[in-house]
């Protein structure tokens, strides 16, 4: 030791710990450990006198005798990481060294204290800073780290963060220590690895192993294999050296990397821990790997760290308005994670009731007139987003922190189940708000924390690794919100880079999941206002559409942060953290979910706006967590995974198709000559099937890419070419376009149409080509677009001095018609069917798909359903034959009855409306139906009628028995009901005073009439 110390020059400090290392390993231990310290010592003396050289011989702007000093300084008291001296060249550290003394002559000559020692320099390649081992700089410094990483984003490369603290003090008797950044841009070895890639090699940067001992480069290849699979952070500890240095490697799968440095520090900090390293490594497949490196042997701090660090997927890593709060130590990472979700639903719940009385009076004031009532409705949904911002809630929480403190303490005995009560409020609290609090929109918002936190019946919030928390509310507070229907049940899923929900009317649901990108901030924030109003029209829609499957209506929305836009390996990413945080509230059993439901929840998810691809790995994910019915979970799978997929099949427009061809039937019309414009393209599910069912005349195709426009009708064999391909427009060969003929692409401007008019924006001609008073069709039929295109403000452009653009709209699209223009447009006489009826072949073909999930065993489901070797069994072909046959029944079946009640009440009900009447009075029948108990009762008829319900080759190949021992009992109870009630109802209609009927059509499902029927 005191060798070393004669030849190297180390700090006496270092030597002291090294002995103290020493003497508690063995000999072999102590022996190894000597030889490799003094080697490396040997290794940084020489490092130390090249870096002397280099300052002294090529220019230095320093003195000799300045050099030697700061470089023995440097190399010395300072006390670095001796990893510092073997990850940089010479020359590297002499740049550094140069740096470090710049900012100590500068410090000296300004009015700061001379250790407050500051320097930076940005390059395209890279970066350094140095800054004093403060909290308050070291995070200053790490926000502009994290801006210099959004400025100077490489396609292609990664970035290396690099940290490092002195021991010793920035200057000789001073007591503040050095802290050094340096970032660097590296090219990835593959900057666009296959979706499955694992492999370190191909998804690291180029030099990655160069300086990393193997032992280290085998703990980033084990942590990246295992996140590879994985939606929640993935943390490993090491004790890396005798004295109490312990290494913690934090992965974030696919996550927004540059923005968590910052927040990890400040959990340190709060934690009373400090890093004497800390590096980040990002990867090509979207992961980056946190390691930091703490001095404490408090493993109590430690543990409590890492929990919070899992934290961080639940709020925004750059912690946003609350911030403050978070760093100076008033909130830890648990409270904000909760203050985020309190805010988020007082943001879109404190109003509900809000102007109820004046709203009621001016509905009063139009009782037939359906446009200005919507309008009415319109103005008090604006009025009621409009009356507070999420940034007003988070001023709310600042200014009252002690209050939202108890609060909080409030939402952990509700979690923890002490004794309170579910669905009532603290009235201590509540009171103490009335007595403490004088502006009356924060005794609002904190009133509505309480109720959030009595209304919360299972959450993950305390569960240790969480990919994003999840709140199942029970719906009583929206009891009196006056809308249309109260829900069943309602999650609210608050993740890092994004936030959602999901909505069901029926405790047995179905219903898609989209994801909802901006291109914009003002889109954004139209988006965020819309969020709860979006799902709620959805669902209920889905609802009215599930009339005749077991099933009610549920829908998900998970809206991304708008720097996500166009990002689709991120917004992906937050899909499969939202579908985890849904499979912890389901899997209720597991450490940690915080549980007052007392019964299990059965969600199906389909898809939706930019999830069809996703479907596959959600099943595969409730897979992996043990969800027993997994191969249900998701539907419109892959064939791989016994899924019916809606675009393959052509389901949901099987259904479409089934009101636009009955419009001709009736009418006596030659399709072949029927003129259509559709939106959605040929590279969507609907707007690719509805191009190869149907055989009119199609004169213009509106998709993401733009416009194109034919009045003598589109080249057909172009268009089927393009369905078949699944492209876009943009494909559409223009010398196939007749001398009338156009195509404008949103990227175009200033585009001359054959008629004179010259196209300003592409973008906005798209945007509103439905309303162009230059087009017009028979059909119209909308296969993709946002909610309300055609609304109350603009429907007036579809009719034109008494005369209809489209003569039939037939909705393939959700929402596309508000209900306020589908009343003016039928008052004008277009024959118009809504969505709710003409939707939903795709839930029919997947509530089939769950079915077989349900009823059959991994190995039955594998053998019957899932493709292998590229071969579809036998079983699968006839049972998704099977579906599309039941699609068209249930279609014919209420489009009929549909036609039926139009004419026999003279058209003086709205064929929209009726829609909503017919599924109305199914769903209230069916409800009739399960509170009854038949099902109980009367085992005989129960059996009767799901051996008719069932598809007769799933009975024929499991046996009804086996198929009603394995299915859930609410999943049968929910096949029986609605069974009977949607078929009873499309043959009888849906008025009331037919009891007498529904006796003789129950008839039917007696014991001895079908045996009479087998």
């Amino acid at each position: 030791i005191y060798r070393v110390y004669r030849e190297t020059g180390r700090p006496p400090t270092e030597l002291c710990s090294m002995l103290r290392c020493a003497a508690r390993a063995n000999i072999a231990s102590r022996v190894a450990s000597l030889a490799r310290w003094c080697s490396s010592a040997s290794s940084i003396k020489e490092k130390q006198a090249q870096v002397a050289q280099i300052m002294q011989t090529k220019g230095s702007m320093f003195r000799r005798s300045i050099v030697e000093s700061e470089v023995d300084y440097f190399f010395g008291q300072l006390g670095l990481n001796q990893l510092y001296f073997d990850t940089f060249s010479s020359d590297d550290i002499a740049r550094h060294l140069v740096s470090f003394i710049a900012a100590k002559n500068s410090a000296a000559l300004s009015s700061r204290e001379i250790d407050n020692i500051h320097f930076s320099l940005e390059r395209e390649n890279g970066a350094t800073f140095i800054c004093p081992a403060v909290p308050e700089h070291i995070l200053s410094v790490e926000r502009k780290i994290e801006a210099y990483l959004k400025r100077s984003k490489k396609a292609g490369h990664g970035f290396t963060i690099q940290y490092f603290c002195s021991e010793g003090p920035c200057i000789d008797e001073g007591t503040v220590h050095l802290s050094m950044y340096f970032v660097t841009w590296t090219p990835f070895v593959n900057p666009n690895p296959d979706a499955n890639e694992t492999a370190l090699k191909e998804l690291c940067v180029k030099d990655f192993t160069v300086a990393k001992p193997s032992h280290v480069v085998n703990r980033y290849r084990d942590i990246l294999q295992r996140a590879s699979s994985a939606v929640r952070p993935v943390i490993d500890t090491y004790n890396t050296t005798p004295e109490g240095t312990t290494a913690i490697k934090v992965c974030f799968p696919a996550s927004l990397p540059e923005c968590y440095m910052p927040a990890i520090t400040t959990l340190l900090h709060g934690e009373g821990l400090t890093a004497d390293r800390h590096f980040v490594e990002t990867f090509s497949n979207g992961a980056a790997i946190y390691s930091v490196y703490v001095q404490s042997p408090n493993k109590a701090a430690i543990e409590k760290f890492v929990a919070n660090v899992v934290s961080l997927n639940s709020i925004r890593p750059d912690i946003g308005p609350l911030n403050p709060l978070f760093v100076g130590g008033e909130l830890s990472a648990r409270k904000v994670s909760y203050a985020t979700a309190a805010a988020l639903f007082a943001y879109y719940f404190t109003n509900l009731n809000q102007f109820q009385d004046v709203y009621q009076d001016l509905l009063d004031e139009f009782p037939n007139d359906e446009v200005n009532r919507s309008r009415v409705h319109g103005l008090r949904a604006k009025l009621k987003r409009e009356s507070h911002s999420l940034t007003r809630v988070y001023e709310c929480i600042t200014e009252n922190l002690a209050l939202f403190k108890a609060i909080y303490l409030d939402f952990t005995q509700h979690l923890a189940n002490h004794n309170v009560k579910m669905g009532v409020i603290n009235a201590a609290l509540e009171k103490q708000i009335n007595t403490t609090i004088t502006s009356e929109l924060d005794q609002k918002i904190l009133k509505s924390f309480l109720v959030f936190n009595a209304h919360i019946v299972r959450s993950n919030f305390n569960v240790e690794s969480k990919s994003a928390v999840a709140y199942r509310l029970d719906t009583e507070f929206l009891k009196d919100a006056h809308l249309p229907a109260q829900p069943y049940g309602l999650i609210m899923v608050v993740g890092a880079h994004f936030r959602g929900f999901h909505l069901r009317f029926k405790e047995i649901s179905r219903g898609g999941i989209r994801i909802i990108s901006s291109s914009s901030p003002a889109a954004y924030n139209q988006n965020a206002r819309t969020l709860f109003d979006e799902v709620y029209g959805l669902a209920f829609t889905q609802q009215l559409k599930n009339k005749d499957i077991p099933e009610g209506g549920s829908k998900g929305v998970i809206l991304v942060d708008e720097e996500l836009y166009g990002n689709t390996q991120q917004a992906n990413a937050c899909f499969y953290k939202y579908v985890d945080a849904l499979l912890d509230i389901m899997l209720a059993n597991e450490r940690g979910v915080s549980n007052r439901l007392n019964k299990r929840e059965l969600l199906f998810l389909g898809p939706d706006e930019a999830t069809a691809p996703l479907m596959g790995p959600g099943c595969q994910r409730a897979r992996k967590r043990g969800y027993d019915y997994w191969t249900a979970f998701t539907s419109s799978k892959p064939e791989e995974l016994g899924g019916i997929s809606h675009m393959d099949h052509g389901a949901t427009t099987k259904s479409v198709r089934a009101y636009a061809e009955g419009i001709i039937q009736k009418l006596g019309l030659d399709e072949t000559k029927v003129t259509k414009v559709q939106t959605g393209g040929p590279d969507g599910d609907l707007g690719s099937n509805e191009i190869l069912m149907s055989k009119d005349k199609t004169v213009a195709v509106v998709d993401a890419t733009g416009v194109i426009y034919d009045p003598e009708g589109l080249n057909r064999d172009e268009l089927v070419r393009l369905a078949k391909a699944r492209i876009p427009i943009e494909n559409f060969n223009r010398k196939l376009l007749g001398k009338n003929g156009y195509m404008v692409l949103i990227g175009e401007k200033g585009v001359a149409l054959p008629n004179g008019h010259v196209v300003a924006d592409g973008v906005n001609y798209r945007d509103k080509f439905v309303l162009n008073p230059t087009v017009e069709a028979d059909f119209f039929v909308p296969c993709g677009g946002r909610p309300d295109t055609i609304n109350v403000n603009n429907v007036q452009w579809l009719i034109r001095d008494g005369k209809l653009k489209f003569k039939y709209i037939v909705e393939g699209a959700n929402l596309f018609v508000s209900q306020d223009a589908r009343n003016a447009l039928e008052q004008a006489g277009c024959i118009l069917f809504k969505d709710a009826s003409t939707n939903k072949g795709g839930v029919t073909a997947s509530s089939l798909e769950v079915l077989a999930g349900l009823a059959m065993k991994t190995g039955e489901y594998t053998d019957h359903m899932m493709k292998q070797g590229g071969v579809s069994p036998p079983f699968y072909k006839q049972y998704v034959q099977a579906a599309l046959q039941r699609i068209q029944e249930n279609a014919k079946a209420e489009f009929e009855c549909l036609w039926r009640e139009y004419e026999k009440r003279n058209g003086k009900i709205a064929r929209s409306l009726l829609t909503v009447q017919l599924s109305l009075k199914i769903n209230d029948l069916s409800n009739a139906i399960e509170q009854s108990q038949t099902h109980v009762n009367n085992p005989d008829i129960f059996r009767n009628v799901l051996r008719s319900a069932l598809p007769p080759l799933l009975v024929e190949t499991l046996g009804i028995d086996t198929i009603m021992q394995r299915v859930p009992r609410e999943y049968l109870v929910a096949i029986f009901s609605k069974y009977i009630a949607a078929g009873f109802v499309y043959e009888y209609g849906p008025e009331d005073g037919a009891e007498f009927g529904f006796y003789q059509y129950m008839e039917k499902f007696a014991s001895k009439r079908v045996e009479e029927r087998e």
